[in-house]
């Protein structure tokens, strides 16, 4: 170049790294995908949403891996593809087919879950709607942040449930995975 550097970029790695990374995604890929559409179409006899997504996932998943054997032999030979241009097509539209189907199905699962935690915030926390409330006395008005007076004994009851439910439970839950980690 202009600066006088010379780089050189030499791909023989990819005549082994490919071809063996390729045949272990190819095995584990196929047999794993197998063995969780044999579970989709043969074992749950109920789906749910996210149990489609999955699904459609793992053939996404399954198809690809059935095109690896092919790069394989590509990547083997040195570049050298002796198979027709229709199955070059094919072999590389399922990559990016399955690259972002994996995206936007794993994002739909996300989505998904996301929204159930909203639900379920927003049910646990509607009767905060009638437990907080305004009272006047003396000419000025109060905002509670927990209930009127009256009511304070059934909202301590409902909040030690909130805090069960919405604190002490998932922080057992991540304290035990963290804790698991290390």
């Amino acid at each position: 170049d202009e600066w006088g550097y010379r780089c050189r970029f030499h791909e023989d790695f990819k005549y082994v790294l490919l071809p063996l990374s390729y045949g272990v995604v190819c095995v584990l890929g196929l047999s794993l995908n197998a063995g969780a559409l044999y579970i989709f179409l043969c074992r749950l006899k109920t789906w749910n949403a996210s149990t489609t997504y999955m699904f459609h996932l793992a053939v996404s998943d399954a198809l690809y891996a059935a095109s690896l054997p092919l790069l394989v032999y590509y990547y083997a030979r040195g570049d050298h593809w002796p198979f027709s241009t229709a199955l070059c097509k094919l072999v590389r539209f399922l990559f990016y087919t399955n690259l972002y189907c994996s995206i936007l199905f794993l994002t739909c699962i996300s989505v998904h879950r996301c929204l159930g935690v909203w639900g379920l915030v927003l049910a646990c926390q509607a009767p905060a709607l009638y437990f907080i409330t305004t009272t006047a006395q003396g000419g000025r008005i109060t905002c509670h942040d927990t209930s009127a007076p009256e009511l304070f004994s059934h909202f301590v009851a409902y909040s030690l449930v909130m805090l069960s439910v919405l604190f002490a439970a998932p922080f057992a839950v991540i304290l035990v995975c963290y804790v698991s980690m290390a």
